[in-house]
C-alpha cells in the first residue's frame, strides 16, 4: 500500500516523538527490540520534538543526513535539545531511536547533556547509514558510546563524569573494579568520586550491576557459545556465584539466564528497565 504525505509524516512523528511537516517521499521504520530504526527520504521538512507524556516516552534519536555530494551529518535530539531541526533540500535520514532510561543507557542527566552540546566540527559518521539496520545488537552501546562522549563538551557540568563511566565500561570484566580502585585512577577521593557520580543520576553499584548484566547477555546469547556454563559467564561478569547471578538476571530480565541463553525474552522483546540511582 502507497501511504500520502500525510501518513508518511504521521508514521515518522510516531518514530521521533515529533510533529514532522514538510516533503517525504519516502518513510520505513523497523523495531529492534524497543528502539526504532527510521529510515525516510524527502525535502524541505522541519521536525519539531514533542514533550515526553504517558503515551510518549523521553527518547533519544542519533540520525545520519545525507545529500548528494556531501559527507554524512550526525545530528542528535532528545530531551534538553533544539526543539526544533529543519533538513532543507533533497535529503535522506536513518536514525536509531531508542527510549530512556533503557538498560545500557547513561543516565537522564548525561542524556540532557548530550543533547544538549554543541556539536563539534566533523562529528560525523561519513556514509555510514545504509549499514546500520546490521548494528542492531551493539545499537544501545553505539548510542551510549556517542552520548558519553558528547557529554563531555556540553553545558552544565564537569566532565569528570562520563569519564569516569567509561572508566568503569572499560574494566567491568576486572574483579579489582571497585569505587577505590576507579577513584584511584583519576586522582580525586572517594567523597569526590561520589559526589561526581550523584551530579549524574548515578550510584556506582547500579551502574556496575546493570552493566555487568548487559555484558552476561551478550556472553549467553552469543552464536556457538553453548558449551560455556552460566557459572563461567557470572564469574566473568563478577557476580559471586551461578545462584545469586540468576537471581539478580532474572530480576532485571524478567527470565532466567538459561531461558535467555535459549532465546526466550519477555513480551516486549527486552530488558525491564533498571534503576542507575
Amino acid at each position: 500500500m502507497t501511504l500520502d504525505g500525510t501518513a508518511l509524516r504521521r508514521v515518522c512523528g510516531e518514530a521521533l516523538g515529533a510533529m514532522v511537516t514538510g516533503g517525504l517521499t519516502e518513510v520505513r521504520t523497523r523495531r529492534l527490540g524497543r528502539a526504532v530504526l527510521v529510515s525516510a527520504r524527502g525535502r524541505d521538512v522541519t521536525v519539531r520534538r514533542l514533550e515526553p507524556g504517558p503515551d510518549r516516552p523521553p527518547r533519544v534519536v542519533v540520525g545520519l543526513v545525507t545529500r548528494a555530494g556531501a559527507p554524512g551529518e550526525l545530528v542528535l535530539s532528545g530531551d534538553g535539545g533544539p526543539r526544533a531541526q529543519r533538513f532543507g533540500g533533497a535529503f535522506g535520514y536513518e536514525a536509531l531511536v531508542v527510549p530512556h532510561p533503557e538498560p545500557g543507557m547513561p543516565p537522564p542527566a548525561l542524556v540532557r547533556r548530550a543533547v544538549s552540546a554543541r556539536r563539534p566540527p566533523g562529528d560525523g559518521l561519513g556514509e555510514t547509514g545504509d549499514r546500520l539496520g546490521a548494528m542492531a545488537a551493539p545499537a544501545v552501546g553505539l548510542v551510549r558510546a556517542y552520548l558519553l562522549s558528547r557529554a563531555d563538551g556540553g553545558p552544565g557540568g564537569d566532565a569528570l563524569g562520563p569519564r569516569l563511566l567509561r572508566h568503569i565500561d572499560d574494566h567491568l570484566t576486572d574483579p579489582g573494579l571497585s569505587p577505590a580502585s576507579v577513584a584511584a585512577a583519576h586522582r580525586i577521593s572517594l567523597r569526590y568520586l561520589y559526589r561526581v557520580l550523584a551530579d549524574v543520576d548515578v550510584t556506582f553499584g547500579a551502574w556496575v550491576r546493570a552493566r555487568r548484566l548487559e555484558g552476561a547477555g551478550r556472553d549467553l546469547a552469543a552464536p556457538g557459545a553453548g558449551h560455556v556454563t552460566i557459572a563461567a559467564v557470572a564469574a566473568r561478569w563478577g557476580f559471586a556465584g551461578p545462584a545469586r547471578f540468576s537471581r539478580v538476571f532474572r530480576d532485571a530480565y524478567g527470565v532466567s539466564p538459561r531461558q535467555w541463553r535459549a532465546g526466550v525474552r519477555p513480551p516486549d522483546g527486552q530488558a525491564r528497565p533498571t534503576r542507575s540511582a
